[in-house]
């Protein structure tokens, strides 16, 4: 990759956005560490930006290249430790950023997906060390083929921003990977497009009672069923949301660099904020 391909001014914003952030929240920097936390963070963004959240690549190629914006570059494995301190900070990053977003452009629209991301092959399912069990082995049906990972649930709003995620184990059902979300950035009167595995009556009734609309896309036997003009145009609008687990992917690269699970739950996160983030820049600027 030649250095002109990176938008330094967009480094810069990342790097301005996580300071202010991490400040707000309250972290406290070790005097004694010359790489700031912030820099850190800037660092992993970009590897997912560029590099598919290879760090070793992103590492060598920042040392080669330009030690201008990063002058006290860590080796990989101590980069690696000082990113995994954030891993239980970054969903409140994520939280503050959908804060953000929502004060600068209201939305009253949502759409709901889960894409699979999986860890190995299925020929190396037997000695696959990032997952382990039968739970972990899924399918994905638009290609009818099976695959052994976890699967990531995301919630988008219009602009295709993601203000919440959950990730689940990939044989698990979509609905039960929404158990523990908070939805609390969900204010009375917004609307919920989801697709068919979404339909749980209960779910839509308790949502009702706040004054949100819960829109899955129904069956022509459901009870419930709106219609065949008014079920197409949900599926219209929520191919918005469909483009969304492509990017990540892309973020995420071809095969993920993880050595455990908590390096995997800390890749998606990482990839999560920076696609984020170019969200709200294409808004600002």
């Amino acid at each position: 990759m030649r250095n002109k391909e990176i938008d330094k001014d967009q480094i810069l914003l990342t790097f301005c956005i996580i300071d202010d952030i991490i400040k707000a929240m309250g972290w406290k920097r070790d005097k004694q560490q010359k790489m700031r936390d912030s820099e850190v963070l800037t660092v992993a963004c970009l590897s997912h930006q560029y590099f598919g959240g290879n760090y070793q690549a992103t590492l060598s190629f920042l040392e080669a290249t330009d030690q201008s914006l990063f002058p006290d570059l860590l080796s990989k494995s101590r980069f690696i430790r000082r990113l995994h301190r954030f891993l239980d900070v970054l969903p409140q990053i994520l939280s503050i950023l959908s804060e953000i977003k929502r004060k600068l452009s209201i939305r009253s629209l949502y759409f709901m997906d889960s894409f699979p991301l999986p860890v190995c092959e299925d020929i190396r399912i037997r000695r696959a060390r990032l997952m382990r069990g039968k739970e972990s082995r899924g399918d994905i049906a638009s290609k009818r083929v099976y695959f052994y990972g976890i699967r990531v649930h995301i919630v988008t709003d219009e602009e295709s921003f993601i203000h919440e995620f959950v990730i689940g184990s990939g044989g698990s059902h979509d609905l039960h990977g929404w158990a523990n979300a908070s939805f609390s950035f969900l204010k009375e009167g917004d609307r919920v497009i989801c697709d068919r595995a979404y339909p749980c009556y209960e779910w839509e009734e308790e949502m009702g009672r706040e004054g949100i609309f819960w829109m899955p896309i129904r069956r022509k036997g459901s009870r419930r069923y709106e219609g065949e003009l008014r079920e197409r145009g949900k599926k219209a609008v929520r191919r918005l949301v469909e483009t969304v687990g492509s990017v990540l992917r892309l973020y995420l690269g071809k095969r993920v660099h993880a050595v455990t699970a908590r390096g995997l739950l800390l890749k998606v996160m990482m990839a999560i904020i920076i696609y984020d983030l170019n969200c709200l820049f294409r808004l600002l600027f």
